[in-house]
């Protein structure tokens, strides 16, 4: 997809926002925390969604609802929003945009969050803890990532230089990649198979429009280190994609 100077939109950003470093002034401490209020509030959203959608479990204990299912299903809830407010805090150098306050943490993650909340019971436990594991193995891999690029852009030596090794040796956007695998497990710790319409959207955004929209952004940024980059390491998000 070929993105140009009058086309630079995606998902929730754009180039101008990436370049917008102006992280202390006012307003943008009144966005982010806003954004940090919607977030805190999607947890309620799934909390009540959770009780208000009781799932039971088919067992000789009388059908009580499954206490495990609720605990690891708010458990990705409170470690999704923690792991965003670290990358706000810590790794994201940029400002925040009002789309990904209003449209982001104001809606999609809400109604995302409320709809994980419709759940069923897993045949067996096992189940349900290896999509647990798959969440975490994708938050794993989201914030590996950036704990990686970010150790690098810290030494002074690498200022301008585009960070290549380590989980993005292996693809061009290893972040994107656990962001949607969290997902994945979250929907299945639902046990309710449509709710992965979740990372299959978030995936369809990030691939259609944001990754496109980002590699504009480094190629102008990064040149030839980009290109040399783009060149060697040739899958985006997943093989194939």
């Amino acid at each position: 997809m070929q993105v140009s100077k009058d086309c630079m939109t995606c998902f929730f950003l754009d180039t101008k926002v990436r370049k917008d470093k102006n992280t202390a002034a006012w307003a943008n401490r009144g966005r982010s925390g806003l954004k940090i209020a919607f977030l805190v509030g999607s947890i309620w959203v799934h909390h009540a969604s959770l009780d208000h959608f009781k799932t039971t479990d088919n067992t000789a204990d009388g059908g009580t609802r499954n206490s495990t299912q609720w605990a690891l299903s708010m458990a990705c809830a409170v470690i999704f929003v923690g792991r965003v407010c670290l990358q706000m805090f810590v790794f994201w150098d940029r400002v925040t945009s009002w789309t990904e306050v209003l449209a982001e943490a104001g809606f999609i993650i809400p109604v995302s969050f409320l709809s994980l909340g419709f759940t069923q019971p897993h045949g067996t436990r096992i189940a349900l803890y290896l999509w647990f594991l798959l969440f975490l193995a994708g938050t794993g891999l989201n914030v590996g990532s950036e704990v990686q690029r970010h150790l690098f852009k810290r030494r002074s030596c690498n200022k301008g230089k585009l960070f290549v090794t380590g989980l993005f040796s292996v693809c061009r956007h290893p972040n994107y990649a656990g962001e949607i695998l969290s997902f994945v497990g979250f929907a299945g710790v639902s046990g309710v198979w449509w709710n992965q319409w979740i990372p299959l959207a978030m995936g369809t955004g990030m691939i259609k429009w944001s990754v496109p929209e980002l590699q504009f952004y480094l190629r102008q940024r990064y040149g030839e280190q980009w290109e040399k980059y783009a060149a060697r390491v040739t899958w985006d998000v997943f093989p194939g994609c």
